[in-house]
């Protein structure tokens, strides 16, 4: 009589900033984020060169603002196409929790050129490391509003809530009209903390 026993143990522990797979510290955060576009000028007065660090395969560039470079960026988002996503995520998991967001515009008047959609696919997380909240920010981005070269890229960012509560991903872009902005994806982090 033949006996086979077959025993599979499979442990798979990621560690992301040190927030472990297998048990996080409990932890929770609501990341709000909008999408936009605003002009160059307000992107260079707003967030300096020295405040933008690049990402890794990426068109976009990341900054840690506070409050107040926030709202300056909002109050200058282009009138067309406009606010293009607006949303509010509860999340208290680790490493991601899946989101998405889409949009679209079309005009028939004189800025027929900004007809196009985007949209972003990805995930958020938070975790507590040592007393410190830690967050995750992870999307694959579109980009076409009226674009000579629409976007593909990706954006991410793992690390510690930022002291001014406010993460903004950003990335040149030229219209077919041949202007120049940037598209904007702003996150908001609010902690019970």
């Amino acid at each position: 009589m033949r006996r086979s026993i077959l025993v599979l143990v499979l442990t798979a522990v990621t560690m992301c900033s040190g927030c472990s797979l297998r048990k996080p510290a409990a932890a929770s955060a609501s990341f709000r984020y909008r999408v936009f576009e605003t002009s160059v000028d307000v992107i260079d007065e707003a967030i300096p060169p020295g405040l933008r660090e690049t990402i890794s395969d990426s068109v976009y560039s990341v900054s840690k603002v506070n409050s107040g470079q926030l709202y300056v960026l909002l109050a200058h988002v282009a009138e067309r196409p406009g606010l293009l996503a607006e949303k509010t995520r509860n999340i208290s998991h680790w490493p991601k929790v899946a989101d998405t967001w889409s949009y679209s515009r079309a005009y028939s008047d004189q800025d027929a050129y900004l007809t196009g959609s985007g949209g972003g696919t990805g995930y958020l997380g938070v975790c507590k490391k040592a007393a410190q909240r830690q967050i995750r920010v992870e999307y694959n981005v579109t980009h076409s509003i009226g674009m000579r070269n629409p976007i593909r890229s990706k954006i991410f960012y793992e690390g510690p809530v930022p002291p001014g509560r406010a993460l903004f991903f950003f990335a040149p872009v030229e219209r077919t009209d041949g202007s120049k902005v940037f598209h904007v994806i702003a996150f908001e982090i609010v902690t019970a903390d």
